[in-house]
């Protein structure tokens, strides 16, 4: 799709997200709203009228902030989203206005930029079922309930109020806003890049796992097996490809550690066995990375009253680690 072609119908449309796959960068935007009666050539458009999609950038990448050289691994989303006041599209270049805002707790502009990026390869990828994270889909609900999202656990919680950790690392309470984190929303810790691992397809949902469960736990020797479920996927906003779903539209299955080189709890050393705390775990945070995952939970028990027992935040990495899929899993 020429973007340039379009280019005009992204004045007041949305910077989503920024991220780096190796030596590519992916820029996910959204239109203001068109009638398609206004389009010479139809196209398909998201469910709100807006055309929705990637920038992908490619091969000897430049990139300028209000015309300063800035080093590529330096290009990031640097407030929860941005406003786009003008975007200008050629081979070789794209230049966008932007209007960053700061969307929690409240919303708030932040300042006016300009992005220029130049590459030798730049082309657009048009996706109306790309999911913006600050979308109200269900306004019946608080702001992030209805989309995918995880939460940090605070490891020197001592009551609700200070349960989990907002984007800048503070402890908050639950239920707040501010606890609820997206992939466009990363905590300020040294947890790892959040990019898609096209060696481990089950890393594209990730945030799928939050609200999820850790069911059981087979670790023998070397070895280290979780057995996990998602949550229950809103089929309508996550695009499920080249992956079984259960009848209740969750992923289940076995995530397997072949030749586990470490295993890291709270940050420090654990010498396993690692086993099952307590019946079953809720997943709170599930983060893919090259050769290891992070994993945050919540022990739980239903009996004789539910009650939250105790967090734990693991660390783990293996020569191999690939996934098991068990739709028709009972759990």
């Amino acid at each position: 799709m020429n973007l340039a072609k379009y280019q005009s119908y992204f004045h007041d449309g949305t910077l989503i997200d920024i991220i780096h796959i190796k030596n590519t960068v992916e820029i996910s935007i959204s239109s203001c709203e068109i009638d398609l009666n206004d389009l010479e050539r139809k196209i398909p458009l998201a469910h709100d009228g807006t055309i929705r999609g990637k920038i992908i950038v490619k091969k000897n990448i430049k990139v300028l902030i209000d015309k300063k050289n800035i080093p590529l691994n330096e290009l990031r989303m640097f407030y929860d989203r941005a406003e786009i006041l003008n975007l200008n599209v050629s081979k070789n270049e794209i230049k966008i206005f932007l209007l960053w805002k700061t969307l929690r707790p409240v919303v708030k502009d932040e300042k006016y930029s300009e992005l220029k990026i130049e590459a030798e390869e730049i082309y657009f990828e048009n996706i109306p079922t790309l999911l913006d994270p600050f979308e109200f889909t269900e306004p019946s609900l608080s702001e992030y309930a209805t989309r995918s999202h995880y939460h940090q656990l605070n490891p020197e919680v001592s009551s609700k109020d200070n349960k989990y950790l907002d984007k800048e690392g503070n402890p908050t309470a639950q239920g707040s806003l501010a606890s609820y984190l997206t992939d466009s929303i990363k905590i300020k810790s040294n947890d790892f890049s959040s990019n898609y691992n096209e060696k481990l397809p089950i890393s594209k949902y990730e945030m799928e796992f939050h609200d999820g469960n850790l069911i059981n736990i087979e670790h023998k020797d070397q070895n280290l097996t979780l057995t996990i479920i998602s949550s229950e996927l809103k089929t309508r906003i996550v695009d499920i490809d080249n992956i079984k779903v259960s009848f209740d539209n969750r992923i289940k299955g076995n995530l397997h550690f072949d030749e586990v080189t470490k295993i890291l709890k709270w940050g420090k050393d654990f010498q396993g066995p690692l086993n099952m705390f307590s019946d079953f775990a809720s997943i709170y945070y599930l983060k893919f990375y090259e050769g290891g995952v992070v994993l945050s939970v919540i022990w739980e028990r239903y009996f004789p009253r539910f009650q939250e027992l105790k967090n734990d935040k693991f660390q783990i990495e293996a020569k191999k680690i690939y996934w098991e899929s068990l739709p028709n899993l009972e759990d």
